[in-house]
């Protein structure tokens, strides 16, 4: 049976969580959840670099702080816990646990590996002699045998450590294999016992409750299990199992739920939390430090990672080397090949069975289902765009697929008449998040603003100019293709060539705009906007044409309109990008691509992305962040709001985070100016306390 009194947690969010994270707790967050640990009742809070104490500068990733500001962090909130630090002989130095005791640590933990325990004598020495509780921690215990481990922890014993460790580093141990490891050590040893566990087995909850069972007094958990490799021990579960088998540590578990959801939560949206790699390590016992190795390996030798861990763990599981990795891999390529698990005869049957869509309203639900499905897995905005044109390709609505970005799954369709307008936005209206319609002013002349708005009840709608999406992929190909001044040729009389042209101009390209028979004007009154000298080029006719064309870099169509003469003449090393879709003839793209000149066709996915981008991140700003208040008794204004001299800037008037700065009455921003610190000061209060308030409601 278990002794409730005799049970603790040791909370190591800010330690192991910060693996993840690539160990950016900062100052403010340390300070905050060791507080918010030790209300909610937990008396052993572990901080710092997931390494330890020095790890940040021996090359193992920069923490966000340095030691001497996570103890400060620590030490400064915390009144009846202790807060400790890992310790890594080698990488950690005995200054750095003198320092440590300066700020009154209250607990050290000496890892090192279960082979190599006596690494961790001068280190244990010390820290005793400064009042420290010690830990030693037998980094992959696995790897000894029972027996073989409790002679080395007889040995960190006698060294004086208070608490000895069984650390399951690769999250590979099972229930059984834990309690012969912790039944033996119990009868040998005269310390407290601790358990460490990572869940790469999905067994880490249920280790920890067979290491308690068995004689052990101290657990290792974290918020949600965040850690490295593949977490560890959730403390709110295993909490929440101890209350079901009637053990109350006496630990506020609402609280701790809260606090794992307001402040981790968020952090692992961006985190696998098992992976493969993860699960075949913690079957093989194979520490997650070796991983880069292990990539170098299967890229040189073409081979499954998976492969190389189940064979190299075989070997050795403390120190593996890069020589011994290749060795394995050698061995492995001659006999192992890539399994292929997903075979092209059933892919063939999958997709056989897919629908076929023959009809508007079929294509349309197809795409909507589509957005639904991906937005739904993974969280990501609904936007439909409606894209007008004047030149049908059919007399139907087209509607290609959808795209997806980080942030937006995105459906299109393109129309040419009031009636497709009046036909799609009903039956996409509250289907979607967005709904964005160009509203460039084409020939067709369809008053888009009024046609819409009356349409759209559910969905928010938002404008955008289709112009200017082709402009902008425009851009981007000729900036990336050619990064240095270089000759550029537009071809065309409409908005997107002379929106093109003066970009580029801009930009510092010579630009030689092609307009046939157009007027010289437009070019005269472009290069009166571009800074410096004229930039811009009129080419008229084929003549000009021709004799210039053996020295142009990158040549633009920007017309749907097929050029009426053939070119024919090419620079060894140019470009040509269609950006009207159909600006040159079947015989010039064949002369091009038969020649070896890069021929492309505009893809405007990334401009229309950006563009997206921009409207909706200006919607929410507009939405939630620009305003007037007082927060603190002190004006305040929203980012991007005027405001009079004195006025606090935050970064968002509804859900404030931060301050920016002061105003200074003319739309410039004051910074660090002592005549206005006092009201910063209580504008930042103020916001503190709107964060603490959020954390403690919670309706989940």
């Amino acid at each position: 049976m278990l002794n409730k009194k005799n049970i603790q947690i040791l909370e190591t969010t800010l330690r192991d969580g910060s693996y993840p994270i690539h160990f950016r707790f900062t100052a403010k967050e340390t300070s905050l959840i060791c507080e918010a640990l030790e209300k909610a009742g937990f008396r052993l809070i572990e901080v710092g670099h997931g390494l330890g104490l020095n790890a940040s500068n021996c090359g193992y990733g920069a923490a966000a702080e340095d030691d001497e500001t996570y103890m400060k962090a620590a030490n400064s909130v915390l009144k009846k816990a202790k807060y400790g630090m890992f310790f890594i002989p080698g990488i950690g130095r005995l200054e750095d646990i003198k320092l440590a005791a300066k700020h009154n640590m209250g607990f050290i933990r000496v890892g090192t590996n279960v082979t190599e325990v006596e690494k961790a004598e001068k280190a244990i020495k010390l820290a005793k002699s400064l009042g420290m509780i010690v830990s030693s921690n037998l980094m992959k215990s696995y790897v000894l045998p029972p027996k073989k481990l409790v002679e080395k922890a007889k040995k960190v014993e006698s060294y004086g450590a208070d608490i000895i460790v069984l650390v399951d580093s690769a999250g590979g141990m099972t229930p059984n294999i834990v309690k012969e490891y912790i039944t033996l050590m119990r009868k040998e040893l005269h310390t407290k016992l601790g358990f460490h566990g990572h869940n790469n087995l999905q067994l880490a909850l249920a280790n920890s409750l067979t290491a308690l069972e068995n004689g052990v007094e101290i657990i290792d958990t974290s918020l949600l299990g965040i850690g490295r490799s593949a977490g560890n021990t959730p403390t709110e579960i295993f909490l929440l199992v101890l209350k079901k088998m009637g053990y109350d540590l006496g630990i506020d578990i609402n609280a701790t739920l809260d606090l794992g959801y307001k402040f981790i939560a968020p952090y692992l949206v961006n985190i696998e939390r098992l992976k493969p790699l993860h699960a075949i390590a913690g079957y093989a016992e194979f520490h997650s430090s070796f991983m880069k190795k292990v990539f170098l390996a299967a890229k040189k030798w073409n081979l499954n990672p998976r492969d190389i861990i189940l064979e190299v763990s075989k070997i050795e599981k403390v120190n593996v080397t890069e020589q011994l990795l290749d060795q394995v891999s050698r061995k492995l390529n001659q006999i192992h090949k890539r399994t292929r698990v997903f075979r092209l005869e059933a892919s063939k049957q999958i997709l056989s069975q897919d629908k076929i869509a023959f009809s508007i309203q079929e294509d349309l639900d197809r795409i909507i289902s589509d957005m639904q499905n991906i937005s739904s897995k993974l969280g990501k905005t609904k936007v439909f765009t409606i894209t007008l044109t004047s030149e049908p390709h059919d007399p139907t609505i087209i509607l290609p697929f959808t795209i997806e970005s980080d942030q937006f799954v995105i459906g299109s369709a393109e129309v040419f008449s009031k009636s497709q307008i009046s036909y799609i936005l009903p039956k996409i209206d509250g289907k979607v998040d967005f709904i964005l319609v160009d509203a460039t002013n084409k020939e067709t002349r369809i008053d888009v603003y009024k046609e819409v708005k009356s349409l759209v009840q559910r969905s928010a709608l938002k404008f955008f100019n289709g112009d200017r999406v082709l402009i902008s992929a425009g851009d981007a190909f000729v900036t990336q293709l050619s990064p240095g001044r270089s000759r550029v040729l537009v071809i065309g009389g409409n908005n997107i060539a002379k929106g093109l042209t003066l970009l580029l101009a801009e930009k510092g390209y010579d630009v030689y705009y092609f307009i046939g028979d157009g007027s010289e004007d437009i070019v005269r009154s472009m290069n009166t906007l571009v800074d410096g000298p004229e930039r811009i080029t009129i080419v008229k006719g084929e003549t000009q044409l021709k004799d210039i064309l053996e020295d142009i870099d990158i040549i633009v169509g920007c017309t749907r309109h097929k050029s009426t003469f053939p070119l024919r003449v090419f620079k060894s090393n140019s470009y040509i990008l269609d950006l009207g879709i159909g600006s040159f003839d079947s015989d010039t793209i064949k002369s091009a691509l038969r020649k070896g000149v890069p021929f492309y066709r505009v893809d405007t996915r990334s401009a229309l992305i950006g563009e997206i981008t921009r409207i909706i991140e200006t919607h929410k700003q507009l939405t939630y962040c620009i305003g007037k208040s007082k927060m603190g008794g002190v004006p305040v204004i929203g980012a991007g709001m005027m405001g009079e001299k004195g006025d606090v800037i935050v970064d968002s008037i509804t859900h404030p985070t931060k301050v920016i700065g002061v105003a200074d009455g003319t739309g410039h921003v004051i910074y660090g100016e002592s005549k206005f610190q006092k009201r910063v000061e209580r504008v930042k209060n103020y916001i503190f306390e709107l964060q603490l308030r959020h954390l403690e409601t919670t309706d989940l």
